[in-house]
Parts: structure tokens; C-alpha cells; sequence
């Protein structure tokens, strides 16, 4: 290489040197935030911590307004606390989504946790399994078919069908669902003790799938209530309760 051509390599390897201080900032923040996503799926909880009981004001829609109606589609819906679940909070919400939809949703006896839908390898809980037992509840009080059932608890779920998820916020799978707590509880992820933060996402992801079951579309509006791609505790944050 001659030296014209070895002064153009230095000031070409210059250049390059100058365009990547430029722009490492900016890719060390892309780079963060694609950590951050992806340690949802991966990052197991710190042990889930239980909600105690909801305070009262959450039975409240005054924050968003008045009664927005649903779509007219009978259902019935019933709540289920499981394991250690505060039954009393889902009186709560009951009482929520009666002064909000004029709905009738019925509380019923806590349930114990199926000992068959436990992984102690993963140390958490099959949603499938939950979901079966779920349905079994729905035969034991006699219920149609088609009567909604969804349990609650503090537990935290996986999808065995969904092996490139590590945790589930929620699952549903025809009338039956689950919905855990566990990583929506910032106690659980090492943060600073939030129950009312904890318990108003619980009431975002239940109004999701009470909308859903009334017939009320996804929407792919990140801030609609029944917003489809819900990945981590910041999306929920960003929800709004409008529909």
C-alpha cells in the first residue's frame, strides 16, 4: 500500500471511529431497552408476594368517567379467588363492574390450588391445568356451558404451550381463565411495596377479559382497555380503562 493509499485508510478508520461516538450513546439505549423487554420473558419473579385485601376505592369507575355500555351479550360471570387469593377483593371488583356495565358478576368459594398444575421445576403453575380445574368447578355448581368462569390468584402461571414465554400475566382457553397477580405486583419484582399500583393493574387485565367475553373486539390501540399485545407491567401501565 502506498502512502495516499494509507493516509485514505486513516482517515477512513477516522471517520468510522467518529460516526461510532456519535451514535454509541444511542444504541446503548436501544440495546437497554431490548434487555429490559426481553428480561420479562426470561427473569424469574422474586417470590410472589400476596395482595392483601383491595381498598374499597377500587370499586370506584369515577376516574374514568361514566358507565360506557357494552355490547348486548348475555354472560354469565363468575369469579373464583384460588389458593390464598383475597376473596373480598373480588367482591370488590364485583362491585366495580356493577356500578360501571350494570353487570351481575357472582363471587364464589375459594378453591384450593390443583397440586397437578404444579412445576417445582419452573415453580410455577400450569395455566392449562388451572384452566381444566376451572371447568370442572363449572360442572360441580351446575353452570351452562358457556358461563364464564375466571380464577385469580397470587400465584405465579406459565403457558406449557407457549415455551418461548416464561410467564403469563393471564389465560384463557374457551369459558375458563386465570388471571395471577405475581408480576403484577411490584413487591414480587423487587420494587417498592405498591398495592394500589398492583391492584389497579389486576383491574386493567380483568376488565380486558370481562370486555373480551361481552364482545367487545382487541383493539391494537396501545392504550385501549382491550389493547391485544400485552407484553410487560409497562404496557399495562400505559392501558387506560376506556374502551
Amino acid at each position: 500500500m502506498g502512502k495516499w493509499g494509507l493516509l485514505l485508510a486513516v482517515a477512513l478508520f477516522a471517520g468510522w471511529l467518529g460516526v461510532f461516538a456519535l451514535l454509541a450513546p444511542r444504541l446503548q439505549g436501544v440495546l437497554e431497552e431490548g434487555l429490559s423487554w426481553l428480561s420479562q420473558f426470561d427473569e424469574p419473579a422474586r417470590g410472589c408476594a400476596p395482595l392483601g385485601p383491595s381498598s374499597a376505592s377500587l370499586a370506584s369507575h369515577s376516574r374514568i368517567g361514566g358507565p360506557a355500555p357494552l355490547p348486548s351479550r348475555a354472560v354469565q360471570f363468575f369469579l373464583v379467588p384460588l389458593g390464598d387469593f383475597p376473596t373480598e377483593s373480588l367482591d370488590v371488583f364485583a362491585s366495580y363492574y356493577r356500578a360501571r356495565w350494570d353487570l351481575d358478576i357472582k363471587v364464589l368459594p375459594t378453591e384450593d390450588l390443583d397440586e397437578d398444575a404444579w412445576n417445582p421445576q419452573r415453580s410455577q403453575f400450569t395455566a392449562e391445568q388451572l384452566v381444566r380445574q376451572l371447568d370442572r368447578v363449572r360442572v360441580a355448581i351446575g353452570e351452562r356451558d358457556d358461563a364464564v368462569i375466571f380464577g385469580l390468584l397470587n400465584d405465579d402461571i406459565y403457558i406449557a404451550s407457549r415455551t418461548d414465554w416464561r410467564f403469563a400475566f393471564s389465560y384463557r382457553d374457551g369459558y375458563s381463565g386465570v388471571l395471577s397477580a405475581c408480576r403484577m405486583n411490584p413487591e414480587s419484582l423487587g420494587e417498592r411495596t405498591d398495592p394500589e399500583l398492583a391492584w389497579l393493574r389486576m383491574r386493567k387485565m380483568l376488565t380486558k377479559q370481562v370486555a373480551l367475553y361481552h364482545g367487545v373486539p382487541a383493539s391494537d390501540n396501545p392504550k385501549s382497555a382491550v389493547f391485544r399485545n400485552i407484553l410487560g407491567v409497562d404496557d399495562l401501565d400505559r392501558m387506560t380503562e376506556e374502551i
